[in-house]
């Protein structure tokens, strides 16, 4: 299971030049070829999750909130 730290260092290697292969060979999850190149087609995702600061990168999946605005009111008041 890829968490979202695999997935950020799934990126990092392929900005770096490296190919699918290699990136397979790298991880140290077995991913197959097509769930490293999901991980680079939805890069923006999880790159903005990272860039969040409070979200776990031990998760396994990131979802965003529906209404970010409302949880903040809502922290805010309670």
């Amino acid at each position: 299971m890829q968490t979202l730290r695999h997935h950020l260092m799934i990126i990092l290697i392929r900005r770096a030049g490296l190919t699918w292969d290699r990136i397979r060979r790298e991880t140290p999850v077995d991913a197959s070829n097509s769930a490293i190149r999901r991980t680079w087609y939805r890069r923006v995702i999880y790159t903005s999750a990272s860039e969040i600061g409070n979200v776990h990168l031990d998760s396994a999946r990131y979802r965003p909130a529906t209404y970010p605005q409302l949880g903040a009111a809502l922290l805010r008041w309670f």
